[in-house]
């Protein structure tokens, strides 16, 4: 199960290694749309240059009255959540998960998952640490096939411990920050993977679950091209009809809607990286017209492209 294991430990291999799988990463994040009007969840934006194995988030979720709670999202990254102001509601699964500050919840890799604020009066605050796809696999090579426990009584105190200072490590400023959160997240991988880790076990609801992952990685994947809804079914050997009836059971949103969010994540990030004009992001992302694609993004950020863009250069 974990490849070159004589090198944890090793920084210099660690590094090097990150740097090299960093060419290999097929996926990336995705989260999926919430109402553009709600300001119910925060998301801190905590910028962390692209070749690192980790990412710290902060999350605040507001009124639960109003729709209180996180959109539903997955990832190819392994995420612990870490509460820090006030408990949280985790469903993922078809479980629910109470998460109070001192605790965590593991969230696999592959996991559609959603946040809930349990407290009617006050806002949640918390941390979502993420296990970046590119680092895991460094390390492990059936990565795909495992699954790490949830929760669980054993190193418990231990993980938080550790958790708590990659949080705070990784708001450092110093030159040594990335050797040392590199250091912590080995000694949480080496607990993982030596006492939590197992195969991962299909049941008719992950069937379910696999073929709802595989349209929505197909659709990531050829985000850029024009969407046709038919050639996509027909290509993943399922009919039209169950495929849309899938994502609205499912996620609660139609296809064209999780594609402009796959689209909009990645303009992001060409905003945030490169110096491509606004039109040229449209482009080369797939939308129909600039106004459209302006139109997805502020939808999505409460900002244009060219806000945004201006926005994170004066950070």
């Amino acid at each position: 199960m974990v490849k070159n294991m004589k090198t944890i430990g090793n920084l210099h291999n660690i590094l090097t290694g990150i740097e090299r799988q960093k060419q290999k990463t097929r996926f990336s994040d995705r989260l999926l749309p919430y109402d553009s009007q709600d300001t119910n969840v925060t998301y801190e934006r905590i910028e962390t240059p692209q070749s690192q194995g980790w990412k710290v988030i902060e999350i605040s979720i507001h009124d639960p009255v109003k729709n209180g709670r996180t959109p539903k999202h997955w990832h190819r990254s392994l995420e612990f959540i870490l509460p820090k102001i006030n408990g949280t509601e985790c469903i993922m699964a078809g479980k629910t998960y109470d998460i109070q500050p001192g605790e965590f919840l593991l969230i696999n890799s592959r996991c559609v998952h959603e946040l809930r604020n349990l407290s009617m009066n006050d806002s949640y605050l918390g941390y979502a640490v993420q296990l970046k796809y590119s680092y895991l696999c460094t390390y492990i090579n059936d990565f795909d096939d495992i699954e790490f426990d949830c929760s669980f009584k054993e190193d418990r105190e231990k993980i938080i411990d550790l958790l708590n200072m990659i949080v705070y490590t990784d708001q450092a400023e110093d030159t040594t920050r990335n050797i040392r959160v590199q250091y912590l997240l080995d000694q949480l991988l080496m607990i993982l993977l030596s006492k939590h880790s197992h195969k991962r076990r299909f049941g008719c609801e992950d069937i379910r679950s696999e073929r709802l992952l595989s349209i929505m990685t197909y659709l990531d994947e050829h985000s850029n091209e024009e969407f046709n809804a038919v050639e996509t079914a027909d290509h993943l050997h399922i009919s039209y009809g169950y495929m849309a009836h899938l994502f609205k059971e499912e996620l609660q949103m139609t296809m064209n809607d999780y594609l402009n969010t796959v689209r909009v994540n990645k303009a992001e990030e060409l905003l945030r990286y490169s110096s491509d004009s606004i039109a040229a992001v449209s482009e080369k992302l797939g939308f129909s017209s600039l106004r459209s694609f302006i139109r997805e993004f502020r939808k999505r950020n409460d900002l244009t492209p060219s806000q945004f863009r201006n926005e994170y250069s004066r950070k």
